[in-house]
């Protein structure tokens, strides 16, 4: 994964709009549990091009929900399930029926963060 990193930033060098290669930063960054630049790939991806890769906001949010961005991450889940595709790929279909459990997970964070213990 790290060589790969290495190789993607290379590519945006030369091709700093790449979108494909942002994804693949987002994603490899999200296996090594580097949730906060997958994040910030997500977000770059969602701002270029969210209908082509519509697995961005997804594990935008997720990546934020891991960091502890309830908030953020719940934003980035209802904006997976509000968006519609032309034609729904299988995995965002089978995301899409999870999401009210990220989102229940989120409001739990939340609510453990504010109380005292």
């Amino acid at each position: 994964y790290y060589n790969a990193i290495e190789v993607y930033e290379m590519v945006l060098v030369k091709k700093p709009s790449h979108t494909a290669t942002h994804y693949k930063l987002g994603t490899t960054n999200y296996a090594i549990r580097d949730y906060a630049k997958a994040a910030e790939w997500f977000e770059k991806v969602a701002s270029f091009d969210s209908l082509g890769y519509p697995l961005s906001t997804y594990y935008k949010g997720a990546s934020l929900k891991r960091l502890g961005k309830y908030d953020e991450a719940i934003k980035a889940f209802e904006t997976f399930k509000k968006t519609s595709f032309k034609k729904e790929p299988l995995d965002v279909a089978a995301l899409k029926k999870t999401i009210d459990k990220e989102i229940e997970g989120c409001n739990l964070g939340i609510k453990q963060m504010a109380e005292k213990t």
